[in-house]
């Protein structure tokens, strides 16, 4: 047998990188990130260096050039390898650099940021300042001019390989590059050109140039340190939005931990005009990152603040319209890639307790503010009332053409609801009865397979005037729609509709008389489809039984012999309630029609809707109109005078 051995093999620089470019920088759509390494090691720089307040950047001919007046990058000898300097380690080696036992504020990539733009660009040249206290490897000795005034050291690579390097003075680095190095006291410059072969566009997005002026704030407000930050010889102004917050949360927060000692916090925010506007954004020590654990802190302690002042919860809404800007400054922060999107992590950071301290600030602002913050928790009442309608919208419209069969057929049926179980519902039929009294008898007389119960529980709410968010808010009327399934007026489907007859069966007494006004209403002015395609009926109800017929108007009732007086259908029998509304052959059904909607909206909102309208005129008590009916009679009423309203 045949054994293929298996090859170790080990990548150098700068081949680790170009093939495995992902890893470092992702996607690699432009070459944002290699240019923010090398500006944000010039930010640390600034961060580090009391006398450090320039960061010069130039873009030239696909070339990217980004200087500083810092320290410069250190020409010593590099101890493990004393022929090289530390210059040449630092930008062609993974994870060497200056800030692994970090005591300052810093952002840069720990020593991968420098040799990754080396390693991915066709052109890498570093320009770094003499000083005389550097310690030269020999080589670099032997060549060192007499004349050290305004010199520099040139080490120049091509795809992450040196190709050569030298000294040159000021002045002709000055004309050779096109630099201003003398009018900003440059110490360090360095100049790459991104290679088209790994970047899918060598030209970096204009953000990263506007988060630049963010830089020139935070060093202002935290160290009340003036810095330039001069794009192509222009001094950029600073981040001038960040002065339109209202409200400013400044708080250090001491740690116990030599890694991160502190944390400085500065939170911005601000009350925006509408609830659709805000967000969180933020800032981990001076790059702009706007997701991760800063952000996450901020809107807890807010949170928490906003729901004790208020003494209420809010579905986490509480921070909805505000827009937030949390600026974090520490040591030593995690971020969740190379790339720097996301703040994953903060060494030895005890996060409920910085969140109960900045609740606590959070509190003292909110009540300082009181008059706009009050006003802000209407706007969030408000709000919630419009998302818990707009959910039960969202069931509402789910429930259309659901069927029993159906997984979750329970979760949009209400649970009061005796269906039937036939699956062809052009037979199907549903009972809308007042009271579980009434429901229960009704129940003993049907045929479960094709009739259906649904027991309403008092009156259900005048709908006649209100939006279908406010109507839902009632929930016989939610039950009434989420049974028939078809929907209402602004999203309705009655091709799968749960039942061929919906039928109302009222009490006889007034108020029976009222619900069926009420329920009327709701579907003349919500579910008026269904009046139009015929599916509405209302059920005659007998006021008296006598001699062994069921009588429905007074005047027919001979008053000398007995009777027995319905005044609501749980005091009838199974078997008289069958007669009525189950028996074909006998029960009197009027559907519910009309020619014109304008008609009957107005006397629904005006007249009918009231129940004295319903008792004066004695429409329910005498007979059960139509629509149409009724209309006609307040036709000849208005004609006469003698309609009140």
């Amino acid at each position: 047998m045949t054994v293929n051995k298996i090859k170790i093999e080990k990548l150098e620089f700068p081949d680790n990188i170009r093939k495995r470019y992902g890893m470092y920088i992702g996607e690699g759509d432009n070459p944002d990130v290699i240019f923010r390494e090398i500006v944000d090691n010039s930010i640390d720089e600034l961060f580090a260096s009391k006398t450090s307040d320039t960061i010069y950047i130039k873009i030239k001919n696909d070339f990217y050039i980004v200087g500083d007046n810092g320290r410069g990058i250190p020409l010593d000898k590099f101890k493990k390898n004393e022929n090289e300097t530390s210059t040449y380690i630092a930008i062609t080696e993974l994870h060497a650099g200056s800030k692994f036992n970090k005591s300052n504020v810093s952002i840069g990539m720990n020593g991968v940021g420098a040799s990754c733009t080396n390693a991915l660009s066709k052109k890498f040249i570093v320009l770094s300042r003499y000083f005389n206290h550097y310690d030269l490897p020999d080589r670099l000795k032997k060549t060192l001019p007499k004349n050290k005034s305004k010199l520099f050291y040139e080490l120049e690579f091509e795809y992450g390989k040196r190709i050569s390097e030298k000294w040159i003075y000021e002045k002709d680095l000055e004309k050779k590059y096109d630099l201003k190095i003398s009018k900003y006291n440059l110490n360090t410059i360095t100049i790459f050109k991104p290679d088209n072969k790994i970047f899918k566009s060598t030209k970096i997005s204009d953000d990263y140039i506007e988060n630049l002026k963010l830089s020139k704030y935070i060093f202002k407000t935290f160290y009340n340190k003036e810095i330039k930050i001069i794009i192509n010889d222009n001094n950029e102004d600073t981040f001038e939005w960040l002065d339109y917050y209202n409200y400013k949360l400044r708080y250090t927060y001491k740690m116990k931990s030599k890694v991160n000692p502190q944390i400085d916090i500065l939170i911005l925010f601000r009350i925006c005009d509408s609830l659709e506007e805000g967000g969180f954004y933020g800032s981990v020590n001076s790059l702009q990152v706007n997701s991760g654990l800063h952000i996450n802190i901020t809107q807890k302690a807010f949170n928490r603040a906003f729901e004790e002042y208020y003494e209420d919860h809010f579905r986490n809404k509480e921070s909805a319209g505000l827009e937030f800007f949390t600026i974090f400054l520490l040591n030593e922060p995690s971020f969740s890639s190379q790339t720097k999107e996301r703040l994953s992590e903060i060494p030895d950071l005890n996060k409920d307790d910085l969140i109960e301290k900045l609740k606590d600030k959070f509190i003292g602002i909110i009540d300082k503010n009181k008059k706009e913050f009050d006003s802000h928790y209407k706007r969030i009442l408000e709000l919630l009332v419009s998302l818990e309608n707009a959910s039960k919208i969202q069931i509402l419209k789910s429930s259309i053409g659901i069927s029993s069969n159906e997984r979750n057929y329970e979760q949009f049926v209400p649970l009061k609801l005796k269906d039937c179980y036939t699956e062809d519902r052009s037979k199907a039929e549903l009972f809308i009865v007042e009271g579980e009294s009434a429901g229960g008898t009704l129940l003993q007389c049907r045929n479960p397979e094709i009739h259906a119960v649904l027991p309403l529980r008092g009156k259900i709410l005048n709908t006649s005037k209100l939006e279908i968010d406010q109507a839902i808010n009632n929930a016989e009327v939610m039950d009434i729609i989420n049974s028939i399934g078809a929907g209402v007026n602004d999203y309705n489907d009655t091709s799968n509709i749960r039942y061929n007859k919906i039928i109302i069966v009222p009490d006889a007494d007034p108020d029976g008389k009222s619900i069926v006004s009420l329920v009327l209403g709701l579907f003349l002015v919500h579910l008026t489809f269904l009046i139009e395609e015929g599916y509405l009926y209302i059920a005659k109800v007998p006021l008296y039984y006598q001699n062994g017929k069921f009588i429905f108007d007074e005047k027919d009732l001979d008053k000398s012999k007995p009777f027995q007086r319905f005044k609501g259908l749980g005091e009838m029998n199974p078997d008289q309630l069958s007669y009525f509304t189950i028996d074909t052959k006998n029960r009197k059904l009027v559907r519910v029609e009309y020619d014109d909607y304008d008609e009957p909206y107005y006397l629904l909102t005006t007249s009918w809707g009231k129940r004295e309208l319903l008792e004066q005129y004695n429409i329910i008590s005498n007979k059960y109109l139509t629509i149409k009916e009724v209309m006609k009679y307040e036709r000849r009423n208005i004609k006469n005078n003698k309609r009140v309203i």
